[in-house]
């Protein structure tokens, strides 16, 4: 089952994603992983319903229907903006985003590579002049001092090898990332809001429902011709100074 309210604000997070692509805003790597987290974990329909139907047993009307009414409105223009410009949706592949962190990290792997090179070569030297110590005839103090020497070149090297190999899960994170991602995003996310829409529409009186029944109460009870007879008998006259049987009708 679905808690519904801790669904929403997911949604509503999608549905201004979907609305600030539209409008032609450029949006983050961390967005678009957002859209296929939230693809990812949609829940089905099944559970969906269990969530609304918990929802109608354990809450109030009012908020009963404020929940549901942010659940229709954000399905509904989450399809509706896709239904109307698919195609426009269609053509943005968004893993182009990754081009250029991928592109700066490779910059960075370069420049540690270089680096660690170095550090390494620096520690091959000192550990090829600290094995030849027997042979070469160096007091202890000399040995002793070289021996500090290697040893901190190895931590040297170590600490930049740490690096390089950061750099390189980086890399490997960002080209998962960008794998992760799909083409139709889009639209697969919009084919499970689509899915959902009848589905909350038994539970929820869409406004534009309410708004026709009002109006029919409107014109049953506040009629033109019924407004036009109790003006002309009242004109001139105040409510107070009118018995009950004045309202109706002289046979």
């Amino acid at each position: 089952m679905t808690d519904i309210s801790k669904f929403i604000p997911n949604l509503s997070a999608i549905c201004t994603i979907y609305s600030r692509i539209l409008s032609g805003e450029t949006i983050g790597c961390d967005e678009t992983l957002s859209l296929v987290t939230f693809y990812n974990s949609f829940p089905s329909v099944q559970n969906i319903e269990a969530g609304i139907l918990d929802l109608v047993l354990k809450a109030s009307t009012e908020r009963m229907d404020m929940i549901l009414k942010s659940l229709y409105s954000d399905l509904n223009r989450i399809a509706t903006l896709y239904k109307e410009n698919n195609r426009y949706y269609d053509v943005k592949d968004l893993r182009w985003l990754w081009h250029q962190p991928l592109s700066f990290v490779e910059h960075d792997i370069r420049s540690q590579q270089e680096k660690t090179q170095e550090a390494w070569e620096e520690l091959k030297e000192a550990s090829n002049s600290y094995e030849m110590t027997p042979f070469n005839g160096m007091s202890k103090e000399e040995v002793a001092v070289l021996e500090r020497r290697v040893n901190k070149l190895k931590d040297e090297y170590e600490k930049e090898k740490t690096l390089l190999n950061n750099l390189y899960s980086k890399k490997k994170n960002l080209e998962d990332e960008r794998r992760s991602i799909p083409e139709d995003i889009f639209k697969l996310i919009y084919l499970k809001c689509h899915a959902l829409l009848p589905v909350v529409e038994k539970y929820y009186n869409k406004p534009l429902e309410k708004e026709e029944e009002q109006s029919e109460r409107t014109d049953s009870f506040l009629s033109m011709s019924l407004v036009a007879s109790v003006h002309e008998l009242c004109n001139g006259r105040q409510f107070v100074e009118m018995s009950p049987i004045d309202f109706f009708p002289c046979p």
